[in-house]
């Protein structure tokens, strides 16, 4: 696919053509992650033709990884008052620039990718406020801390942020937490 997309063009033409690529033909949005296969998680991305915000960051590095051109997910916290929550996205190595930033909150603000004045407004920026961890090397998780695959993790806006609550296979609370941006 990313041959494809973007033949042999240089990498700062060829990250362009997969970003164009995905404001165009993908829609964002919640996903639930029990309908996808965790051994082909992108598979069912490219199938559907939906993702979330990592999926979208996650297909857009293996899309950079393919051509060759050095990329990795990286993941941080929206800073709004009202839904605190965690967001992803992609950097990729551009020479002569280093690490930039690629987020498709670019096709949310563009009404997906049908305003010009915010379809482009995260590519290659973003707000190093919300940069929080990269993996594989500084990663805030629960490390050591296997989490079994029946819990589930529900997010919803409470008053002033947003509560995160862990669920057993039972529905019954294992762990719940208020972020709130002061």
């Amino acid at each position: 696919l990313a041959r494809h997309l973007a033949g042999d063009a240089p990498p700062p033409v060829a990250v362009k053509a997969f970003w164009d690529y995905m404001i165009d033909q993908f829609l964002s949005g919640p996903v639930h992650y029990d309908q996808i296969p965790p051994d082909a998680p992108l598979d069912w991305v490219l199938d559907v033709r939906c993702c979330d915000c990592q999926l979208g960051a996650a297909l857009l590095v293996g899309l950079c990884r393919a051509r060759g051109i050095p990329a990795r997910l990286v993941s941080g916290y929206f800073l709004y008052r009202r839904s605190p929550t965690l967001h992803y996205w992609a950097e990729i190595w551009l020479d002569g620039q280093g690490w930039a930033s690629f987020d498709f909150m670019s096709w949310d603000l563009s009404k997906g990718g049908q305003d010009p004045a915010w379809r482009d407004h995260f590519f290659a920026r973003i707000d190093a406020r919300m940069i929080t961890q990269c993996l594989p090397l500084a990663f805030t998780g629960a490390i050591g801390i296997t989490i079994p695959p029946v819990w589930r993790i529900l997010q919803t806006t409470q008053g002033d942020g947003v509560e995160i609550d862990m669920i057993d296979q039972d529905g019954l609370s294992v762990y719940r937490d208020h972020v709130a941006v002061a």
